[in-house]
This record gives structure tokens, sequence and C-alpha cells, in this order.
């Protein structure tokens, strides 16, 4: 057995602790490696690695035969191991390839990429956290919604897809599903009672009013047309032109708006579309 080659040929050996090989060609068999850049090369590859490697272990293979899936670190990763006929569970699938590249560590439960928010689905008690609701990628982290995101029912997922306008978080993707305001910008509901609603401005719009001193403003009722103290249909503050404003005495500042004069037990202030209701005894009519 040869004990070394001349300069140009390769020196094949079974370990590379042998001390005696062959001699031949200028480059190793599929079934070896090159020792770094010398014209060694050892037939030691794993038995996995039937299409060639870069070293003894499992891992070191550089591809694999037709049928069976190389599964690698990354992408960039030119070794690797072969088995099976698919990915493993924390693995993707490059393309159509037979090629396998491991999940980032946080998608636990698969993956379609290399980054952390290509996960597709998450361990459970861990949050899955998407750009929209129809996405199947995300990341998964934490026990919670972020702030600028909301959760889809009672599910473990969150969307980040609220509203620009609402900043402080939200319940859904539209406008009027924000949860609460940005200090100096008023948030605009539909009933007191609500959790959602819309923020834009710094004051109430005429159709509604300002709950206290908050800057929370809540729809009149449909009949106050031009403005309201409160959520009653006795709350107006005044009637549209046309419409008669009743009210308990001429000093309120709020009540009803109906219809176009003033009822039986009203009496009407001068030629104005208020009405204020008669003394309790004037029970036919007063002036």
């Amino acid at each position: 057995e040869c004990t070394s080659c001349a300069a140009g040929t390769f020196f094949h050996k079974q370990a590379e602790a042998d001390s005696n090989g062959s001699c031949s060609g200028n480059s190793c068999n599929v079934n070896e490696y090159q020792i770094d850049s010398t014209e060694v090369c050892v037939a030691a590859c794993d038995s996995s690695c039937t299409e060639g490697c870069s070293g003894r272990a499992t891992t070191d293979c550089t591809s694999c035969a037709a049928g069976t899936f190389f599964h690698k670190q990354a992408e960039a990763d030119s070794n690797g191991s072969c088995s099976g006929s698919s990915c493993d569970g924390n693995e993707y699938q490059v393309g159509s390839t037979e090629v396998c590249v491991v999940c980032d560590s946080s998608c636990t439960e698969g993956c379609s990429g290399s980054t952390n928010a290509d996960c597709t689905s998450c361990a459970a008690g861990t949050f899955f956290h998407k750009q929209a609701e129809a996405d199947s990628n995300g990341s998964c982290s934490g026990n919670s919604c972020n702030v600028n995101e909301y959760q889809i029912d009672s599910t473990e997922v969150c969307v980040a897809a609220c509203d620009s306008s609402c900043t402080e978080g939200c319940s859904g993707s539209t406008t009027t599903d924000c949860t609460s305001c940005a200090a100096g910008t008023f948030f605009h509901k539909q009933a007191e009672a609500d959790s959602t609603g819309s923020c834009s401005g710094s004051s109430c719009n005429e159709n509604e009013y300002q709950v206290g001193s908050a800057e929370v403003c809540v729809v009149c009722d449909s009949s106050c047309t031009e403005g309201c103290s409160g959520s009653t249909n006795a709350d107006c503050t005044s009637c549209a032109a046309g419409t008669f404003f009743h009210k308990q005495t001429e000093a309120d500042s709020t009540g009803s708006c109906s219809g176009t004069s003033c009822n039986g037990t009203e009496y009407q202030v001068g030629s104005t579309e208020v009405c204020v209701v008669c003394d309790s005894s004037c029970t036919e009519g007063c002036s």
C-alpha cells in the first residue's frame, strides 16, 4: 500500500489516521471527503451520505440520493443530513425541492421560511401574531396581544391590523374598533356603555355630547339633530328649524324635539318654536 503520492495525484485512505492508502486521479471519489485543501481523500462518509460528504458525521452530507430529503440548518449551508421523504415538524421545504431547512427557534410548531415571522402555528399558551386575519404565517411570542393588535375572539391569535387612528388598541380592523385614544384625541362612541369607538379631533361633534370632563363623546338620540347634553330624547339642546323644542321650564337648556306645534298642556314662548309645559293645575292648556 502507498504511504504517499506524487504531487497532483490524490492519496485515498480509509480513515484520516491511516498512514497507508492508494494513489489515483486528481479528485476524491463520491464516497470520500477531501481533508481541507490537501490532496488527501478519506473514504469515511457516513453510510447515509451516499452522494458525497465533507466529513464523517451524519450532518456532513453534501447531497442526497433522489427521493431522500436533504436536511440543513440554513439554506446557504452546503452540508446537511439525508433521511426520509419529507421535512420534519420544525423544518420548512425549500420550494418544491427535496431540501428542508430548520425553522427559527421560536417556531416550535412549524414554519414556511427561516425568519421568526414565518411560523405557521404556535405552541399552546403562546400567542400567534399575524399581520392580517387571512395570513397563514406569523410570529410566536408572549401570552397576550400587543397594543397595536386585536385578539380574534377567545383564541390565542393576534392581528396587527388596528386602524392607524387606533393608536392605543383596538378590537378589530375598522376605524370604529378603537378601544381607547391617545391623550388629547376624543373617543367617539355610540353609547356610553360601548367599549369601542373611533378616535379623532379635540372636541365632540354636533350630534354628540361630552361625558363629563372626559375626552369621550357619545352620539345623541336621533331626534336631537342640533346637539344634546345626554343620551335620551329629552336631552336635546336645540332643534332643527321647523321642529318645535319642548321644555319643562323656560330656563331649561334641554328638552325634546318633535312636531310643528305645542301640545295641549304646553304654551308657546312668543313666536318662537319653543314650547314649555303648563303648570300642573292647567290641565286644559295655558298661555
